[in-house]
């Protein structure tokens, strides 16, 4: 599988696909293949809870959900530094609280920028700078 193949799987939605190359490069998963047995392993668990739909016009399909929910499990997941992990999902729990663009900076303590890189390098903010963060409304 390629990477073409991959694109097409996430529906062709640019979040999903932003989302995917995060993981992958975060994850340094070698492959689109690779991604995409990880991805259908996950989808395969989250179908079963949501189970199977057809799509009505308009809807998006699983593809976001299944990417977002892959990459916040192995976030989760990750045990070698625990606390920044855990960290991050709360900064993130928080910040679904205001609005996705210019988050002010000073609304969090010192200890909690430490995950913003966390989340950043899995796609999940944007540090504005001085302006503070931003995220996607689809990630709330």
């Amino acid at each position: 599988a390629g990477v073409l193949e991959l694109v097409r799987k996430l529906g062709c939605l640019p979040l999903s696909i932003e989302q995917a190359a995060a993981f992958v490069k975060e994850y340094r998963i070698k492959s689109p293949a690779l991604y995409l047995a990880e991805q259908a392993e996950h989808s395969s668990v989250l179908r079963k809870k949501w189970g199977e739909r057809r799509l009505r016009g308009g809807e998006y399909l699983f593809s976001f959900a299944e990417v977002i929910s892959l990459t916040f499990a192995k976030l989760s997941l990750e045990t070698d530094d625990d606390d920044k992990s855990v960290g991050a999902i709360e900064l993130l729990r928080k910040m679904a609280f205001f609005h996705t663009d210019g988050i002010p900076a000073d609304l969090f303590k010192d200890e909690e920028w430490v995950h913003v890189s966390t989340l950043a390098r899995h796609s999940l903010v944007l540090d504005i700078g001085a302006g503070g963060l931003s995220m996607h409304a689809m990630t709330q």
